[in-house]
C-alpha cells in the first residue's frame, strides 16, 4: 500500500504554521502605529508567506518522489513475477 513520507506531513505542518504567521503579520501591518513596526511586519509577511509556500512545495515534491519509489518498487516486483 502506498503511504505518505514523515517528512511530507512535517513540511505540511510548517507550511501551515507559516500560514498563520503570514496572517498574524498581515494584523501586525494594520494595528501598528509607528510606521517602523509597519515595515518590520511587511517584511515578516513577506518572509513568513515565503517560507510557507517553500514549505508546501517541498511536502508536493517528496510525496511525488515517494510515490515515484513506490511504483518503481511496483514495476520490479511484477517483472520478477513474470
Amino acid at each position: 500500500e502506498l503511504s505518505r513520507s514523515g517528512w511530507s506531513i512535517f513540511f505540511r505542518l510548517v507550511g501551515w504554521i507559516g500560514l498563520i504567521l503570514v496572517f498574524g503579520g498581515i494584523i501586525g501591518v494594520f494595528v501598528s502605529d509607528n510606521d517602523d513596526d509597519r515595515k518590520s511586519a511587511a517584511f515578516f509577511v513577506l518572509f513568513s508567506c515565503i517560507g510557507a509556500i517553500q514549505s508546501f512545495f517541498m511536502a508536493f515534491l517528496i510525496n511525488i518522489f515517494t510515490d515515484i519509489r513506490w511504483y518503481l518498487k511496483e514495476l520490479t516486483k511484477k517483472d520478477k513475477t513474470n
